[in-house]
């Protein structure tokens, strides 16, 4: 069977030696995407709004046929609706949940989210460096021999054969 980890990153700031300085990093990254997750909400929104009148403005409307903005709420309220009974829609995903691993006084932490630019933690995170490993396909040529080994070794006391949940600490972007 094959590992795979992805969105998994190494810290690499100063060491987090308390609860309350792990629920600060985590306070901190939620005070950091936040924003851009409305935002970005917002904007494919707004998107869906514009297509939603371009079509419309191309054909007469039917009798009884609702509103562009309504049909874009219509598309969010479902969407919102999905989510809550655990099934995602890419679109209009803008959730985020981290996992906090600590393996012989590191932390590793893994990313679940659907948009791309929520899970890119280096970028926002400088105290981040990516990690991930996976054991089907050849090491990165910017990774060496021994820290791939290494990544191999950490991933596994970390999960193992289970989940993230199960091993570490999951925190929510919207919780």
């Amino acid at each position: 069977m094959s590992t795979k980890i992805f969105n998994a990153y190494r810290h690499t700031g100063r060491p987090v030696e308390s609860v309350a300085a792990l629920f600060a990093l985590s306070s901190r990254i939620q005070k950091t995407l936040q924003p851009y997750a409305s935002k970005a909400f917002y904007v494919t929104a707004a998107n869906a709004l514009t297509r939603e009148v371009d079509l419309a403005s191309a054909r007469k409307a039917l009798p009884g046929e609702s509103t562009p903005i309504a049909r874009v709420m219509a598309k969010h309220m479902e969407a919102l609706k999905n989510l809550q009974e655990g099934r995602r829609e890419p679109c209009w995903d803008y959730s985020a949940e981290w996992t906090f691993h600590f393996i012989r006084g590191r932390l590793l932490l893994r990313v679940f989210a659907e948009d791309k630019l929520l899970r890119h933690f280096e970028r926002r995170f400088p105290e981040f460096a990516d990690y991930h490993y996976q054991n089907c396909t050849d090491r990165p040529a910017e990774v060496s021999e021994r820290e791939w080994s290494q990544r191999a070794r950490d991933w596994e006391e970390a999960i193992g054969s289970r989940s993230s949940s199960e091993t570490g600490l999951t925190m929510s972007l919207w919780g």
